[in-house]
């Protein structure tokens, strides 16, 4: 853990995030994304950074899937219809909200309660595939699968996130199939200290000195086979496992 930060470090802030909004477009046009990836894609899921995040004595990462549409198509960046500024704000307004419907949002609730004491602004929410796939009306926008480009250009961008904002732990609610934690490998081959407490549901290792826990998404279905407990079970038993290792500040 961190000591607390200073306000006389406000700089800090600034500096993070104009580190961040100079990688993405440079990582965008390093990509390959062909016409046809500007149709089939969304915009880039691309992060701001809060004050309460800076300050945070334990710095947590929430890392998900892929978003479920994200401002629109890819080719509305390469047009000029949408900028980097735009997509950052985006993900500004949706941390700065709290409450809302739906489990994932929940879950990013309870996260920044259990681990800052703080509202979801103080935690970070990340992606591991940074644009969905559009595959059509009422089909699945997962895009693990989609090209090599975008898993190239997801990890690279994933692995700069970590390495700039240097979270202490990071929680991927990517699910337990295989094509998402050989994506989480390939992002991090050297983790270390690995764990399959629960088939498909807990993995915990880490990543240098980053504590990590991969679970169920926040939104997995209910488990009619019986082969899963809640989804909330597994998010408690990794709370508990995390915060044995950083215990304070921490509130229940």
């Amino acid at each position: 853990m961190r000591p607390y930060i200073v306000k006389a470090h406000l700089n800090i802030l600034d500096e993070i995030q104009s580190k961040l909004s100079a990688f993405y477009p440079s990582a965008l046009a390093e990509a390959g994304f062909t016409s046809e990836h500007h149709e089939e894609l969304s915009l880039p899921h691309f992060l701001s950074v809060s004050q309460e995040y800076v300050d945070a004595g334990v710095r947590v990462m929430f890392v998900g899937k892929e978003t479920n549409g994200w401002k629109g198509r890819l080719g509305r960046y390469f047009d000029g219809t949408c900028s980097v500024d735009d997509l950052v704000e985006r993900h500004r307004s949706q941390m700065a909200e709290s409450g809302g419907q739906g489990a994932f949002l929940h879950v990013l609730d309870r996260i920044a309660r259990e681990f800052t004491g703080g509202t979801r602004k103080s935690i970070i929410w990340a992606n591991l595939m940074k644009m969905d796939w559009c595959q059509g009306r009422n089909r699945s926008r997962n895009s693990v699968k989609h090209s090599e480009q975008l898993r190239a250009f997801s990890r690279k961008v994933l692995r700069f996130e970590v390495e700039l904002l240097k979270p202490d732990i990071i929680l991927f609610g990517t699910g337990g199939t295989r094509p998402y934690d050989d994506a989480i490998k390939a992002a991090f081959p050297n983790f270390s200290n690995s764990e399959r407490l629960v088939h498909k549901a807990l993995w915990r290792f880490d990543i240098g000195n980053i504590a990590c826990c991969r679970l169920r998404h926040p939104q997995a279905r209910v488990d009619k086979k019986g082969m899963f407990e809640p989804t909330s079970v597994y998010y408690d038993r990794a709370f508990a496992l995390l915060k044995s290792r950083f215990p304070s500040p921490v509130t229940s």
